[in-house]
């Protein structure tokens, strides 16, 4: 479990071109303020060294926001891969399009850690996939997904995950599914 701010890092993916929703979701409001406020104020909570992994734009409220630039691979793995290059701690990944986990939601994952040393992913069992974008990753599994995404063979966070074995959470995914939908169209806005 985290003892202090500064044991792990947060990355809130918040690239992509979002247009699906046909607006930056960063800026798409919950609650009456922008989704990237929404999950940064979470953050703030867990750590002081937050990044947003992407290039959309970020609303004035967030003050001298750590922006990393994506790295030219497709989906996700990009902002993963940029933070790994800066970051020498495990790392927190939070979607910008997945506001509903609160801080209960965070605290949980953190405490299955395992002192931080073990990764924390969902899993979705039915559909046989990781849901991979809140989840809480340690330093080495970090660094062995940089390693692989070189491949030709691995080129998603979802192969990477599986070719490495990683035991996804089933009974996390079960407790959290109603929270990790993603937010891509104007329909899935929960107001």
């Amino acid at each position: 479990m985290i003892n202090k701010k500064n044991d792990i890092a947060i990355g809130i993916l918040n690239g992509g071109k979002s247009t699906r929703m046909g607006k930056d979701k960063s800026l798409v409001e919950y609650n009456k303020k922008p989704l990237a406020e929404v999950i940064y104020n979470k953050a703030r909570l867990f750590s002081d060294e937050i990044y947003f992994l992407g290039n959309s734009p970020l609303p004035d409220s967030i003050d001298n926001p750590i922006i990393i630039q994506d790295k030219p691979v497709p989906g996700p793995l990009s902002g993963i891969l940029a933070l790994t290059e800066i970051i020498n701690k495990g790392c927190l990944i939070w979607a910008i399009d997945m506001p509903l986990p609160d801080i209960e939601d965070v605290v949980t994952i953190l405490s299955l850690s395992d002192n931080l040393t073990k990764p924390v992913i969902p899993y979705n069992q039915q559909l046989n996939l990781y849901e991979p974008l809140f989840a809480y990753y340690p330093y080495n599994l970090l660094r062995n997904i940089y390693s692989m995404s070189h491949t030709k063979t691995h080129k998603s966070i979802q192969s990477i995950l599986n070719a490495l074995s990683i035991e996804g959470d089933r009974e996390l995914f079960k407790k959290l599914k109603n929270k990790l939908k993603s937010w891509n169209y104007p329909i899935d806005i929960i107001l």
